[in-house]
């Protein structure tokens, strides 16, 4: 069993609980019972509170994403498990420009699979690094948030925040 390690940061009264491995971050997640998350997902974990490099790094890096969304990320992710087919997406979601949002489908497009939507929109919700990999700016056809691992309250959040930073510059 690897050993893994956390640390939780405050924002907006919400938690996240940063876990890397030695050399990457793995998940981040905002569940105050993040344990029982991380068992679900990936079936048995030993996980220490620490703060690591790759976790000091993560937390200061968030930090600096929520006082100015377009810092961007240089922490190294490792996800614990992961398709090739979602490491695509999840590459894909990284292209989104800060303040800005794509529809499942059209990130299926994008990524040259347009009859993938589902498919797209199940990697998606599957993504182990919220804000790091914004999920948060995929949003439904129609224009509505949709859904987010997180809750809907913290997506319009994040995406309040950048639009508001992005206005200022």
């Amino acid at each position: 069993m690897q050993q893994l390690y956390f640390q939780t940061i405050i924002w907006q009264q919400i938690p996240f609980t940063l876990i890397a491995n030695d050399h990457a971050l793995v998940y981040i997640s905002t569940q105050k019972d993040f344990q029982t998350e991380l068992t679900t997902r990936y079936g048995s974990v030993q996980l220490a509170a620490k703060a690591t490099p790759i976790i000091s790094l993560a937390i200061t890096e968030l930090n600096n994403y929520f006082k100015q969304p377009s810092t961007p990320f240089t922490v190294p992710l490792e996800p614990l498990v992961a398709t090739s087919f979602q490491k695509l997406v999840w590459q894909g979601l990284t292209t989104i420009p800060v303040g800005t949002t794509l529809s499942y489908q059209q990130l299926a497009q994008q990524l040259k699979r347009p009859s993938s939507t589902r498919a797209v929109a199940s990697a998606v919700a599957k993504n182990p690094f919220l804000i790091m990999v914004p999920c948060h700016r995929i949003i439904r056809n129609d224009g509505q948030l949709g859904q987010y691992r997180s809750g809907s309250t913290l997506k319009a959040q994040l995406l309040a925040l950048e639009t508001s930073q992005t206005n200022l510059t």
